[in-house]
């Protein structure tokens, strides 16, 4: 068994390749987004760690104050994603992967560590009953059975914000809160545009989009972490953009209308 790890550093980051997104060249953009993004990451104790080996065997976890999600904890660890899939499968690779972060977080007498999973399982969430065979605990939960769980090293436990509490933003646009973390953002937002846009304008028996004029619904897309003039991109800022009333109309860096094909042609 293969038991070379490494983790993304500025040095190595060009060369490596991101486990999440190998060989589908359509998610080639989240890549280079992503590890621009990481860049920016790294230096605030994010941490990428892989198996150094050619497929997806991964945690990434950083400290929860400078996570970009509307959790509360003083001097938490935060686990963005562990993942071990195909044949890595079954051989205990999860199990180390986490250990490692476990042992850093005493090392660095942090609190605790804590990960986003859900009472049922769902897709791209942390499966719960690994979580807890290895002594996490539901910390906190939300409606839709979303759960926080935690591995508590001094007794205190984080929270869910008031904000996630509340489920709702001040706006009326279907708003897609997002960051370049995951290579696969940039297919999905286009996939949700142009499924916004063909259900809006179902194609007619000709193959063509609805003809007419004038504007469909907004798409809102809020890219945590981006600066406006005068802003400061940090977790805290991207949290408190989340908190407040006018969330969706302080985050923004693009607001894409809809439009409905012109006459004779396609949009």
């Amino acid at each position: 068994m293969d038991e070379r790890y490494l983790d993304l550093t500025q040095e190595n980051l060009d060369q490596e390749h991101l486990c999440c997104a190998i060989a589908d060249k359509k998610h080639q953009q989240g890549v280079d987004s992503k590890k621009a993004w990481l860049r920016k990451q790294l230096p605030l104790g994010h941490v990428f760690h892989k198996l150094d080996a050619r497929g997806k065997v991964f945690i990434e976890y950083t400290p929860l104050q400078t996570a970009m999600v509307p959790i509360e904890g003083d001097n938490y660890l935060y686990i963005h994603c562990l993942w071990v899939s195909g044949s890595y499968k079954g051989k205990g690779y999860a199990a180390r992967l986490l250990n490692r972060c476990l042992d850093e977080a005493r090392a660095q007498g942090r609190a605790g560590v804590c990960v986003l999973s859900s009472a049922k399982k769902k897709p791209f969430l942390s499966d719960k009953k690994f979580f807890m065979k290895h002594g996490f605990q539901v910390a906190d939960k939300l409606e839709g059975d979303y759960e926080l769980l935690a591995l508590s090293l001094n007794g205190s436990l984080p929270c869910f914000t008031d904000s996630a509490r509340r489920m709702c933003i001040d706006s009326q646009d279907l708003t897609i809160y997002y960051s370049p973390q995951c290579p696969y953002i940039p297919d999905c937002l286009a996939q949700v545009a142009r499924g916004l846009l063909t259900a809006q304008h179902p194609p007619s028996p000709g193959g063509r989009g609805k003809r007419g004029a004038g504007q469909g619904a907004a798409l809102s897309l809020q890219q945590l972490g981006s600066v406006l003039p005068g802003q400061t991109a940090d977790a805290a800022s991207a949290k408190r953009h989340l908190s407040g009333k006018n969330a969706a109309r302080r985050s923004i860096t693009a607001l894409c209308n809809i439009q409905k094909p012109s006459a004779g042609g396609r949009k």
